[in-house]
């Protein structure tokens, strides 16, 4: 049997090259990606939202980039924002599937947006209880609470009990009427009113 050919070594020149290539293309990609939007790119070329541009120009390089902070907060904030085909704009889940992230993250990110409305509680301590569906009740609990409400915390509220108050949350998460926080109280992730969610208090209260 022939002997194996044994590749050579690459240059450690070589490596440093291609190291340095690496780094400056990514960082000129990203910083790219921020002028583009400071430059309002998406208007020039005919779209009406920015994410649409960067998901149609760049959509197979997005997961592939590691985009700071402030661009994946400009995305979400674009995704939620009302179109004609999409009146209270693209589900949470859908955020973080684009952005790869998971869905509390894309939550957050709508949150330093500004697109998550954020109720206070009311001044009169003595409302009476919500009425309506259970779910409808259920998010009216959750647009009285200042830092939302864990399934717990809603079950004490509402005087239910904690497998009625799952049902409950279950149906409006998977309707994207409330987003869960990473964040956790006694273990439990809060719940906070989307602003479809938001809506639907409103028109109940």
């Amino acid at each position: 049997m022939p002997a194996e050919t044994l590749r050579p070594l690459p240059s450690l020149e070589l490596v440093d090259q291609l190291e340095v290539a690496t780094r400056d293309d990514l960082s000129s990609a990203i910083d790219n990606l921020g002028r583009l939007r400071d430059l309002d790119a998406h208007l020039l070329r005919g779209f009406d939202t920015w994410h649409t541009y960067v998901v149609h120009r760049f959509g197979d390089l997005l997961a592939r980039l590691n985009l700071p902070r402030q661009e994946k907060v400009a995305l979400a904030a674009s995704m939620s924002a009302p179109t004609a085909e999409r009146p209270t704009g693209m589900p949470v889940r859908a955020i973080a599937e684009t952005l790869g992230v998971s869905v509390g993250t894309a939550q957050n990110y709508r949150r330093e947006a500004g697109r998550v409305i954020a109720f206070r509680p009311r001044a009169d301590a003595k409302l009476p209880a919500p009425a309506g569906y259970v779910y409808e009740q259920a998010a009216e609990w959750i647009r009285r609470a200042d830092d939302g409400l864990t399934l717990v915390e809603l079950a004490g509220r509402a005087g239910w009990t904690e497998g009625k108050a799952s049902g409950a949350l279950t149906y409006l998460y998977d309707r994207n009427l409330v987003a869960r926080t990473e964040d956790r109280r006694a273990g439990q992730r809060p719940h906070f009113l989307t602003e479809a969610g938001a809506v639907l208090a409103a028109s109940g209260s």
